[in-house]
């Protein structure tokens, strides 16, 4: 188990990737889950595989019906791990949106826009392994002096490699 945790902190907090293998996975099969139960309103999350490049990609994704004057996103944050928060942790102010999900092996970011793509390695051994992601936007606040910040929590996936 824990060779395995080890693999994904490599996994997630890789910077750069030489060539290498080809990518052994066809993708992912994702579950949303969190309070109220999926479908989830806005914020959403997304989280792809390219099986080409191995690459994680996510983005947070605010309400695009949703006009907020005066209020940002400046970038996001991916936290990742082996296991679901059940039930979720509630976080205090600055932190909006859902309970923490995911019992952190690691967060990382912050990632600019909103989005990132993360290298994967090409592993077989990562292959029918479940990880659990959430991801937290990161909201600039101008209405008040000094300006502040608010993370907005998503609801949380469980990504299983296939």
């Amino acid at each position: 188990m824990r060779i395995v945790s080890t693999l994904v902190v490599l996994l997630f907090s890789a910077i750069g990737q030489a060539q290498g293998p080809p990518c052994p996975f066809s993708g992912l099969v994702k579950v949303e889950y969190g309070p109220g139960g999926p479908p989830f309103d806005y914020p959403k999350f997304e989280l792809t595989l390219d099986v080409n490049t191995c690459e994680l990609g996510t983005k947070f994704v605010p309400d695009p019906n949703d006009f907020i004057g005066n209020y940002y996103l400046t970038g996001n944050f991916l936290i990742y791990g082996d296991f679901p928060l059940t039930p979720g942790l509630p976080l205090d102010a600055p932190f909006f949106g859902f309970e923490l999900l995911v019992l952190p092996l690691d967060i990382l970011g912050p990632f600019a826009g909103g989005s990132a793509t993360l290298p994967v390695p090409p592993d077989p051994l990562l292959l029918g392994r479940t990880f659990y992601f959430q991801d937290i936007g990161r909201y600039l606040y101008t209405l008040s002096l000094p300006p502040g910040i608010d993370y907005i929590l998503t609801y949380g996936i469980a990504a299983t490699i296939v």
